[in-house]
């Protein structure tokens, strides 16, 4: 049976806007399989996922319970551990970035000793945007928050799946079992006390997750009238203010988008799907 070696695991809800994008990226970067839990999409998501072209691997589930991210990641660690050497467990308003150009197995396989690398946040802003701006979300928004913004101190993991309980409390941090620590990429544990979240200063090297929590004002109106899928802080105006943080210019990303246009050239052509029920 293919075992792929890094697979994505994310709980998905309206996010046809970017959804190919966010799948052709990491697919570039080396993921092989994604198991996207569908929490009652009603936009175009299911289209614009049965539209990329591969070679990567999607599975995709019916997941319609309210606040489902916990339980999700919980039944992936329980039914497809098995089917991979690594697994992330991210969303779709977040995107690793390579630091040094290298593909996402490389990182991980210096890595192969822990049970997971634990990757830190950059907090990106709306770039001034109030509407949905034409292009990709890696080219859109371009401005971040300082290093030492206290967000920017949460964490997402990537993991050996065997190594991990079935035990889901935060989306920021898994828990291992006995023996198998969970590390920043300096090789520091980290505590499962903090919650996934350090305290500063906090640095990346190698691999970053720019989360693009709350992009354009329109986007930002959507992402609200979807509801929440784990227990969280409200998204209000204020979590707006609070998040919409454009201090430092930052094109990071941009080298990896030209991946991203070659998918889109591609799009349509069949993809190898499967969907639980």
């Amino acid at each position: 049976m293919f075992r792929a070696r890094l697979a994505v695991v994310a709980i998905v809800k309206n996010e046809g806007a970017s959804i190919f994008e966010w799948l052709a990226h990491h697919a570039a970067l080396g993921v092989e399989r994604f198991f996207l839990y569908d929490n009652g999409s009603s936009d175009d998501t299911r289209a614009e996922i049965a539209a990329f072209p591969g070679p990567a691997r999607i599975d995709v589930i019916d997941w319609p319970m309210p606040q489902g991210q916990f339980p999700a990641y919980s039944d992936a660690l329980i039914r497809f551990a098995h089917t991979s050497r690594w697994m992330a467990f991210i969303d779709a308003d977040e995107f690793l970035i390579p630091m040094r150009g290298e593909r996402l197995p490389a990182i991980l396989e210096d890595f192969a000793a822990y049970g997971g690398l634990a990757v830190p946040f950059t907090i990106f802003g709306s770039s001034g945007f109030d509407r949905r701006p034409e292009g990709l979300v890696l080219e859109n928004y371009r401005h971040r928050a300082p290093d030492g913004f206290v967000v920017n101190g949460y964490l997402k993991c990537i993991v050996r799946p065997e190594r991990m309980t079935a035990r889901v409390t935060t989306p920021h941090l898994l828990h291992p079992r006995p023996g198998h620590a969970i590390v920043l990429e300096t090789g520091r544990a980290v505590a499962p006390r903090t919650g996934g979240l350090l305290d500063p200063p906090f640095t990346a090297q190698r691999l970053r997750l720019h989360h693009y929590v709350v992009k354009s004002r329109e986007d930002f109106a959507l992402k609200r009238s979807r509801g929440l899928v784990a227990p969280a802080d409200p998204r209000d105006d204020a979590f707006f203010r609070g998040h919409d943080r454009n201090e430092v210019p930052d094109d990071t990303a941009l080298p990896f988008t030209a991946a991203v246009r070659e998918a889109i050239a591609r799009r349509g052509t069949r993809v190898r799907r499967r969907l639980f029920r």
